[in-house]
């Protein structure tokens, strides 16, 4: 059953290797001339199979914790995921019945956004993450995860 797990992720991991991916901020992994000329050809393709394998990993992930009597919080990235990896996450969350901490719409209402990430536009500086721990804690205490 593991060993079907890995195997995703080897297959994964390859793929991306051998033809590279977009970053947020349109940088690439590998030479961006033959990256940009397989984007354009393959771009929906790749989003497609990393939304499969995405959902595939956090399903194998959720079923494992649930069988083994695991409780299971699932939460987004508070910038977003690339190729909607949330949506991923939030429909896996539905599917197994597990909470869901949206820490994305959280960030999107944010006043000023600048003050709780780093510079790079995607993670949290220390505000930021003060802000996730608290969607955790309330998500925590809603579902009543601890005694």
């Amino acid at each position: 059953f593991l060993d079907n797990f890995r195997v995703w992720k080897l297959i994964k991991w390859i793929k991306y290797s051998l033809c590279g991916y977009k970053s947020r901020w349109g940088y690439w992994t590998a030479e961006s001339k033959r990256i940009d000329k397989v984007v354009r050809r393959e771009g929906v393709e790749r989003m497609q199979l990393y939304n499969k394998l995405a959902a595939h990993d956090l399903s194998e992930m959720v079923k494992i914790c649930l069988a083994n009597n695991i409780k299971v919080i699932i939460a987004d990235y508070p910038m977003g995921g690339w190729g909607g990896l949330g949506l991923i996450q939030a429909r896996i969350a539905s599917e197994y019945n597990v909470p869901f901490v949206d820490n994305e719409y959280v960030f999107s209402g944010l006043d000023n956004i600048k003050d709780y990430i780093y510079r790079d536009g995607w993670h949290p500086n220390e505000k930021g993450y003060a802000i996730v721990a608290r969607n955790f804690y309330e998500c925590i205490m809603k579902e009543k995860l601890i005694p």
